[in-house]
């Protein structure tokens, strides 16, 4: 079986199904953890071991990652805000490339304008990195 492709469900085609109660449950649910299985892995190890089975009938099956939680409407917005700034550096950067072109009268005004937008980029992206380390606080 190791080697083989597709979801748990797809390579096992034998299946019983056992109620716990709670206080086991909870046993097996930490060992599982513990060894990085998933339940169903675990006891698929214990009862191989215990019935003399072919060790490749275990089938291990790593416990996935938690998944990421959802962002908050303060992080989208944040990274929407971010977003617009980072268009308008864009913008600003094609405006100074047209102005140099004809001169440069006003390179300076526009070299002051994207330094304060490269700085309100900066801090939006550390206010997002603050929203989503500590979601219930706000930074001072």
């Amino acid at each position: 079986m190791p080697g083989q492709s597709g979801s748990e469900r797809r390579r096992l085609s034998g299946q019983v199904l056992v109620r716990l109660p709670a206080g086991t449950a909870a046993l097996v649910r930490a060992e599982a953890a513990r060894a990085g299985l998933t339940d169903a892995a675990w006891i698929r190890s214990q009862l191989v071991d215990l019935l003399g089975a072919d060790p490749r009938d275990a089938v291990p099956v790593p416990v996935l990652p938690p998944s990421r939680p959802r962002p908050t409407v303060y992080v989208v917005a944040v990274a929407g805000l971010r977003e617009v700034v980072g268009e308008a550096v864009g913008t600003l950067r094609q405006v100074a490339g047209l102005d140099r072109s004809r001169g440069g009268d006003r390179l300076g005004e526009i070299d002051a304008a994207l330094d304060r937008l490269l700085a309100a980029v900066a801090d939006l992206d550390a206010a997002k990195a603050d929203l989503i380390r500590s979601p219930g606080e706000t930074r001072t």
